[in-house]
């Protein structure tokens, strides 16, 4: 992806008026990113990467780009009758939150937290239950915030989880060492219970 040939294809593809394939008629490979990122903005992709995160290979930064331009506009054929759709085999895929959900999915896989066991996140709402993983996160991004001693893994009940997302939200809020973020109104009890509302605010 570093000369952004692919994805300057990609966009011409999904969008031929908008995201013309002018980009690969520059040689500077900054300068032809920074061409092809504008070319996404044009179909209303957000601005999450700049040029040299491209040039460098910045594998994580990237995916999320790349999940940024599916969600903005996939470019695939609408499903029809002959496609033999069920709608009820995905129920779940009109409620709210569920393109957060991936995208949130995306984000923390790619962070490469080694564990153990290695984090895979299927399932944001029940991965996160146990409070290990949103404290994996929250460490990962600041090294220490997190009290390990104050944590159970594996939790052996509700109250084990419950208090696991307890120090999770306390590596959150704290000043000093931890993320210095704001936790409104979100409780260890709701991100065990894994309620969607409080599970995307908190990776949010």
């Amino acid at each position: 992806m570093k000369d952004s040939f692919a994805l300057t294809h990609v966009l011409n593809q999904i969008d031929k008026g908008k995201c013309a394939l002018t980009p690969l008629g520059e040689e500077n490979l900054t300068k032809r990113a920074g061409q092809m990122i504008d070319n996404s903005e044009a179909i209303g992709v957000p601005r999450v990467v700049e040029p040299n995160h491209i040039v460098s290979c910045n594998t994580k930064v990237n995916t999320l780009f790349c999940s940024y331009i599916f969600n903005t506009k996939h470019g695939l054929k609408p499903l029809d009758e002959e496609c033999n759709f069920d709608p009820a085999s995905l129920l779940d895929d009109d409620i709210e939150g569920t393109v957060e959900e991936r995208q949130f999915r995306i984000w923390i896989n790619s962070l490469g937290i080694e564990g153990p066991p290695p984090v895979d996140v299927t399932n944001l709402y029940d991965d996160v239950k146990s409070g290990i993983l949103l404290c994996q996160v929250a460490d990962k991004i600041q090294p220490g915030s997190v009290n390990w001693k104050m944590t159970k893994d594996p939790p052996k009940n509700i109250y084990d989880m419950q208090n696991n997302n307890g120090e999770f939200i306390r590596a959150c809020k704290d000043k000093n060492e931890g993320l210095n973020l704001k936790m409104i109104a979100i409780g260890g009890d709701n991100l065990a219970k894994g309620t969607k509302l409080d599970t995307l605010a908190s990776v949010w």
